[in-house]
Formats: C-alpha cells, sequence, structure tokens
C-alpha cells in the first residue's frame, strides 16, 4: 500500500479520485501539525450536497456559489 493510499485509508477517504499532493508539518497554535494537499482528479460541475450546478474554486476550497 502507497503512502497516499495509507493517508486516505486513515482519513477514512473512500473516493479513489482523491489524489494526495504533498504533505508538510508545521507549527500552530504551539502545535505539531500536518498539512495534506490534495486534489480530485476531475472537475466538479455540480455540489454533490445541494444540486446547485456553479460551483467555484475559493482558494482550495470548492463551494456553492
Amino acid at each position: 500500500m502507497s503512502q497516499n493510499n495509507s493517508i486516505l485509508n486513515l482519513l477514512e477517504i473512500e473516493d479513489q479520485n482523491i489524489k494526495i499532493q504533498k504533505v508538510d508539518t508545521t507549527i500552530q497554535n504551539n502545535e505539531k501539525v500536518k498539512l495534506i494537499y490534495a486534489s480530485l482528479s476531475y472537475p466538479v460541475e455540480r455540489c454533490k450536497n445541494c444540486g446547485f450546478k456553479s460551483v467555484e474554486m475559493v482558494g482550495a476550497k470548492l463551494t456553492c456559489a
């Protein structure tokens, strides 16, 4: 099992279209934290939660518009 698959398994993410880009370690509020950067391997055209057609990229987070 690759490191990427191990990370997805640990986070209980089953979507095979999510690809881990990198993992960084940083300090936030005097605590050591891991930042996991990931992306979808396909474009999102519709919100899966509400069905709204307009989805915009806001920073690194997709949100309904």
